[in-house]
């Protein structure tokens, strides 16, 4: 007796896995960006850059979102640790994630999800995390506290006058006039430069963008001070800055003026320049280079619209 075998045909289907890429990863927050840098309530920053909720804390934390990736007001980039922790630092940490912060509902989110814990450090603070790490953990939502400045504002005033011609026709005239602020004659003023925020200073008397708040006063003969009473004017590179001991040569430090759609002007001309400078804006008067966009300085009554911060 004779076997036939036939041969068996056994095929294996092919399966196709589809593993996201880290780009694929990240693209739905390429989107998330906020116009105006934003704070929280009782969240603050150690040197180091380690964010913290409650004091002890060593400088106000505030943040600008773009495209997913957050920068403090020092200029360094935020993400999340490989132990999930939330801190910033130039340049970040090897293994650190980033570009998947956003915001939703008014709260920061991080690839997604609004939920960080704050772990208690046992000095009344707590380190901010995206997992809990612990017994000590509990979770929390970040809540923004926008910083965008106000528009400036003018007040209009009618004036009316009567005149009387030979004909004793009397005739009534009505005048609208846009006046200054009231605070530039009886108080502080700050400047807002649109996405950039309000205007702050460097410790050397530098005025910057993004370095808290500066508060200015006008003389009535055209002299500019700030909150530390130090001479403002324009340098012989054209750079606005505040110093107690002015150059012996080429400052100009008169006459500031604020027009009447309240704009901070020098010898009657209102349009400045902002010069990246790294972590921040310097401000001058004529384009120094290819970094330097035109913008106008406009004056808000008080303290950058009541939030006095500085660093």
């Amino acid at each position: 007796m004779f076997k036939t075998i036939l041969p068996i045909a056994v095929c294996l289907a092919q399966v196709s896995l589809s593993v996201p890429s880290p780009q694929d990863t990240l693209e739905p927050y390429a989107q998330c960006t906020e116009e105006c840098p934003f704070t929280f309530s009782n969240v603050g920053q150690l040197n180091d850059g380690q964010i913290r909720l409650n004091k002890p804390f060593d400088v106000p934390l505030q943040l600008r979102l773009t495209g997913g990736n957050t920068m403090d007001q020092d200029g360094r980039s935020c993400y999340i640790t490989q132990e999930h922790q939330v801190q910033c630092s130039n340049p970040p940490i090897i293994g650190a994630q980033m570009a998947q912060f956003c915001t939703s509902n008014g709260t920061l989110t991080w690839a997604g999800s609004p939920d960080f814990y704050s772990c208690d450090n046992g000095d009344g603070s707590s380190n901010i995390y995206t997992q809990s790490i612990g017994e000590q953990c509990q979770m929390t939502t970040l809540q923004l506290v926008m910083q965008c400045p106000p528009p400036p504002t003018c007040i209009p005033v009618t004036v009316t006058q009567t005149t009387t011609s030979i004909q004793t026709v009397t005739a009534t005239v009505s005048v609208t006039t846009e006046v200054q602020p009231s605070c530039v004659s009886s108080g502080k003023f700050s400047i807002s430069v649109g996405k950039l925020g309000f205007l702050g200073q460097l410790a050397d008397g530098q005025v910057r963008s993004g370095r808290g708040c500066l508060t200015l006063s006008l003389t009535s003969s055209g002299g500019l001070t700030d909150q530390d009473n130090r001479t403002c004017y324009i340098s012989t590179d054209s750079q606005l800055q505040c110093e107690s001991i002015l150059p012996t040569t080429g400052a100009i430090t008169v006459p500031f003026n604020v027009t009447s759609d309240a704009l901070l002007a020098v010898k009657g001309e209102s349009t400045f320049y902002e010069c990246s400078a790294g972590n921040g804006s310097n401000i001058y008067t004529k384009s120094i280079d290819s970094v330097c966009n035109q913008v106008k300085l406009n004056v808000v009554c008080g303290n950058c619209g009541g939030n006095l911060m500085f660093y």
